[in-house]
């Protein structure tokens, strides 16, 4: 399954990722969009969000699905799904060809997909 990912890195991924890294660069979306991503990191957000419709009873419901769904997300990608597919982000792809790319975030540690961000 490595090698079906890698072609697809090579075949997909890298175009896009150089397309962006050559056309999309913005001095200030590149200060904001970091901040924005900060939000999604570990779900702390949402968390923070399910647990403050928790507090009142009109949402409370709402706090408990939402929580719920946040578990069986993290279950079923983050148990389940990276390490069964182990899919390398593209960009540590990149470096063990000898590539480089410029990243506006730190890198990030666990496998690539599914996305915990579009979780």
């Amino acid at each position: 399954m490595s090698a079906f990912f890698e072609s697809i890195a090579l075949n997909f991924d890298f175009p896009i990722l150089d397309w962006i890294a050559q056309h999309l660069r913005c001095g200030f979306l590149d200060a904001v969009m970091p901040i924005i991503t900060l939000l999604g990191d570990g779900g702390i957000f949402w968390i923070l969000l399910a647990a403050a419709l928790l507090i009142f009873p009109k949402t409370r419901k709402i706090g408990l699905t939402m929580g719920a769904a946040l578990l069986i997300g993290l279950l079923v990608c983050n148990v389940t799904m990276k390490p069964l597919f182990a899919r390398i982000r593209p960009y540590d792809l990149k470096a063990q060809m000898g590539q480089s790319i410029q990243l506006l975030i730190d890198a990030q540690h666990d496998f690539s997909f599914p996305s915990g961000h579009t979780l």
